[in-house]
């Protein structure tokens, strides 16, 4: 029969049968059959196969239910079938959606090669495939199949194989829910019989429990022992279901021990009751063991009767007995009997006579010392209250830190004051339960106001209709200062009519409607800014301490935050100042007449003015963030490079300006202290250039004036000192003898005309050196000057030095001392020249020290040479330690209008010779201590050998 053969009325039958089946039946093998069965019968389909997807623990798809049609020669597959190719196959097909493919023209339609290969390893012409999907999850394939002819598969046929498919889905829900509802019933149950179980165990514990309570609370309630110990053994014979109860007391005297009961409980009539204080005979051996805290617990006494012969115990046929203390002390024991039978005693038995045994001794002690108890009770009932007030107490102080953290936080959130003031103050408002809460400012006259007020709402705020709050009309605060606020005390007053104020205080404060009030103050820094006060209106109040000091930490967080909004306003003050002196300092730099440059520590130009753009024709180009070789001359990087700058010194340099103009550059480092660091660090260099074009000129001329000047008097200069000599002779040759120097007037004038002769030739030599000094710097400061730089030792310099200056010394008495620092490194430079330094600084020495020593010393320090020249002469007033190297001035004065002793040059040349060498001269001098004359001189770094890289 076809499939197109079979009706819906068919169809729809089957579709009913499952779907009764599923509603019916829990059965799952059922419903796989019934299934496949339907699908066979309603399509006419060969074969109808149910496979489910790979599940635990075999990971592996299985075959869980085939249909066949009957009489066409059709075999069933292999149930199992795991290593069936046709299985592995199946897994690899697609896990969704609806396909089909039939063979046409032998070939199928729409088959990749994994779907090919299946239908001819099962020789299916036409293939339906449905994939079941249960809860989003992929459980298996429903697979229909033509396997004797190919044929197209109908919508009908699909929709009916869907319709199908859909049922057994659901029926795989409902039937999986259902197995889900009886495990979970299942295991409900179970829990709900254990705790079933758990329950009646814990009723029998807590109905033990509750004796126990019960017994321990008529134990320890009782009055006196008679009455606490009936209680007693009445309570645990009734709980234990024992024969006999009974309280021992233990007795000793020096010849034996033995019992005294106290208090006996039994059940029958038929046991004798044993009068109070009967004596109990009780062997050594048994108190020893109860004296160790051990108990003893006899199930049957008739196994050990020879021990209990002598005892009461032996009446028993089964004995529980545990001690009690009082304190350490063996007190007696509590004997439990039962009398009619052997009987095992449980665990919770034994458990339960300790613990009556336990409170027993408590019992004994409290009866013993019932003043003690009492007094105790007491105590612990106040202990109690004290938790009660402790714990009440630290929720009171949470809940103030709670209120002081959300205030800190107020504060951190703005720095706007009145906000702050009003968050505070309601804060303060609601945490103290007061009815007004004030913020008082001093004034700088210690005068105050209220700036900031919080008040109930049953309460008039202080502040009239123009919001302006009326004044507080006590000069006491004014008068001294801000009182005792000012030692950081704080006024807490709980009446302020019984406080003793004056009678003009006691009417301010009625004024403003107060009868308690707790004042503190507020310090910004160390200052005593304000006052933060409470208030309260109605009745009169208790401040308690831990209120006092919150109201202090209340105050100290506001006078942080004021300081902070201080320092806001000051910062915001100085931003402005810094804006407009930055304007002012744009201003001055883009009209320099100067030119600027600034450039960071890489090199790169941060800021410029207008005139160093003229200087080098770089008008209308923008320079930041260029290298300064991009448009500068080499110079500059060259002067940049120097080791003086990084010693943050000023380091000059002559550059050339554009249309040959000459500039003279000045550069000095940028540096800063910040971070900690105990060095500056380089942030960059600032340079000025200056036009030097017409100054250079001016040196030019100045210079050969100089030396045509020079040149000029030195030729005279030389005729008046040969002539004044040429005069000294002969009037010491010839014409002196012949006159008669006995004659007065003759020898007075003889000796002033050789006088005279002298001064000439002293003034003429004088004059002679200081043209030679003018023609020295002359030639300096225009570079003329030639130096014969090359390796030299600074050692002998100062011994020559010191050997020409010693005659010239030991006319003053002036002893000359050299300290050389051994193996002393050379220098390189112009010997000659150093030795001019050396003599001069040498001869300067001399010339001002009266008397005593002169130390010549040189040393080796941070690559540098150091020479000193040490005299105790009358030193060199402060003022005139840094004039002494300019020209033409000396410690006492200017050379061209005092009469000085030298030419006032001596010292620029050295300065200029030691620092054409790259060092520095100076002097440190107290008057009427001497002085030490100083330069230091390089040495180079010999350069470190570095190993190729391999």
């Amino acid at each position: 029969m076809s499939p197109s053969s079979h009706g819906t009325a068919v169809q729809q039958a089957i579709a009913d049968q499952l779907l009764e089946m599923i509603l019916q039946s829990q059965d799952l093998h059922n419903a796989y059959r019934l299934v496949v069965e339907g699908l066979q019968r309603g399509l006419g389909v060969d074969r109808v196969l149910l496979v489910q997807n790979a599940v635990f623990p075999n990971r592996q798809s299985r075959l869980v239910a085939q249909a066949i049609a009957p009489a066409r020669d059709i075999m069933l597959l292999d149930e199992p079938c795991a290593d069936c190719r046709w299985l592995h196959l199946l897994g690899q097909l697609p896990h969704y959606g609806l396909w089909t493919v039939w063979e046409r023209e032998g070939e199928f339609v729409e088959l990749d090669p994994v779907q090919g290969e299946f239908c001819r390893t099962l020789g299916i012409k036409s293939l339906l495939h449905l994939p079941l999907v249960i809860n989003q999850r992929h459980w298996g394939i429903l697979s229909l199949q033509y396997l004797h002819q190919a044929r197209p598969w109908p919508l009908g046929d699909q929709q009916f194989a869907q319709r199908i498919a859909h049922l057994f889905c659901l029926g795989l829900m409902k039937t999986e829910l259902w197995i889900h509802c009886q495990n979970h019933k299942n295991a409900l149950q179970t829990v709900v019989a254990e705790g079933q179980v758990q329950r009646e165990t814990y009723l029998k514990s807590a109905q033990r429990e509750r004796a126990i309570a019960d017994v321990i609370d008529k134990i320890r309630f009782a009055l006196d022992l008679r009455s606490l110990f009936q209680t007693t053994v009445t309570e645990v014979r009734k709980l234990l279901v024992a024969d006999r109860v009974m309280i021992i007391k233990i007795r000793h005297n020096k010849n034996f021990s033995w019992g005294e009961i106290q208090a006996e409980a039994q059940t029958d009539d038929r046991l004798c009751l044993l009068p109070p204080k009967e004596k109990v005979p009780l062997s050594s051996r048994w108190i020893d063991h109860f004296a160790k805290g051990l108990i003893l617990a006899m199930d049957d006494t008739d196994d050990q009767r020879a021990d209990f012969d002598q005892s009461m115990l032996a009446l028993a046929k089964a004995n529980l007995v545990v001690p009690l203390f009082s304190g350490d002390r063996l007190w007696g024991v509590l004997s439990v009997h039962q009398c009619d039978g052997p009987r095992v005693w449980e665990s919770s038995d034994i458990e339960f006579a300790l613990k009556i045994a336990l409170n027993l001794g408590v019992a004994l002690q409290q009866a013993e010392l019932l003043t003690e108890s009492q007094r105790r009770s007491t105590a612990l009932q106040s202990a109690l209250g004290e938790v009660e007030a402790q714990k009440d107490y630290l929720a009171r102080i949470a809940e103030e830190e709670r209120a002081l953290t959300r205030v800190i936080e107020g504060i951190r959130q703005t720095l706007e004051l009145q906000n702050i003031f009003r968050a505070t103050s309601d804060e303060v408002r609601h945490l103290l339960s007061c009815d007004r809460v004030l913020v008082y400012r001093f004034n700088p006259d210690w005068s105050g106001e209220f700036i900031h007020e919080s008040v109930a709402q049953m309460w008039e705020p202080l502040k009239d209709l123009q919001n302006n709050f009326p004044l507080w009309q006590d000069t006491y605060l004014q008068e001294n200062e801000g009182g005792r606020y000012r030692n950081h005390e704080s006024l807490a007053v709980g009446d302020v009519e019984t406080a003793g104020f004056t009678d003009c205080h006691l009417d301010n404060l009625r004024r403003f409607e107060i009868r308690a009030f707790l004042t503190v103050p507020v310090f910004v820094g160390e200052q005593l800014w304000g006052l933060l006060g409470a208030y309260q209106n109605g009745a009169p109040r208790h401040w308690q301490a831990r209120e006092i000091h919150l109201l202090h930490q209340i105050a100290n967080q506001l006078g942080v935050a004021v300081y902070q909004a201080q320092l806001l306003a000051r910062f915001q003050e100085q931003s402005k100042t810094m804006e407009s002196t930055l304007a002012d300092l744009t201003a001055i730099v883009d009209n320099l007449a100067d030119g600027l440059l600034v450039i960071d520590l890489f090199g790169r130009i941060t800021r410029y003015n207008p005139a160093l753009l003229a200087m080098f024709d770089l008008e209308g180009l923008e320079l930041l963030g260029a290298g300064v070789d991009a448009y500068f001359p080499e110079t500059l990087n060259q002067l940049l490079a120097k080791p003086e700058r990084e010693e943050q010194k000023l380091v000059t340099a002559d550059v050339e300006l554009s249309q040959g103009r000459q500039g003279q550059a000045l550069i000095t480092s940028i540096t800063s202290h910040e971070n900690g660091c105990e060095y500056p660090q380089c942030l960059g260099a600032v340079i000025m250039i200056r036009d030097v074009t017409h100054e250079r000129e001016v040196e030019r001329m100045k210079t050969d004036f100089l030396a045509t000047v020079s040149h000029e008097l030195r030729t005279p200069l030389t005729s008046i000192l040969g002539f004044a000599t040429v005069i000294q002779d002969k009037l010491n040759r010839v014409i002196i003898p012949e006159l008669d120097l006995a004659q007065p007037h003759l020898g007075k004038a003889t000796e002033r005309v050789m006088r005279n002769l002298a001064i000439i030739e002293s003034e003429a030599q004088r004059l002679t050196v200081l043209i030679n000094d003018v023609l020295d710097i002359a030639k300096m400061e225009a570079r003329q000057e030639s130096w014969q730089e090359q390796p030299c030792a600074i050692g002998p310099i100062i011994e020559r030095a010191i050997a020409t200056i010693t005659p010239q010394a030991q006319k003053k008495n002036i002893s000359l001392q050299g300290e050389l620092e051994p193996d002393l490194p050379d220098f390189i430079g112009d010997e000659n020249r150093i030795l001019q330094v050396v003599l001069n600084l040498l001869s300067n020495a001399v010339k001002f020290t009266p008397k005593g020593l002169i130390t010549a010393r040189s040393h080796f320090h941070e690559n540098h040479l150091w020479v000193e020249i040490i005299d105790h002469g009358p030193g060199i007033h402060p003022a005139d330690q840094e004039k002494i190297f300019e020209p033409f001035q000396q410690g006492g004065g200017d050379v061209l209008t005092d009469k000085p002793q030298g030419t006032g040059l001596g010292l620029p040349i050295c300065k200029k010779i030691v620092e054409h060498h790259g060092g520095t001269i100076g002097v440190n001098s107290s008057l009427g201590r001497g002085s030490t004359f100083y330069f230091s001189l390089p040495v180079p770094v010999p350069a470190v050998e570095t190993s190729p890289a391999v």
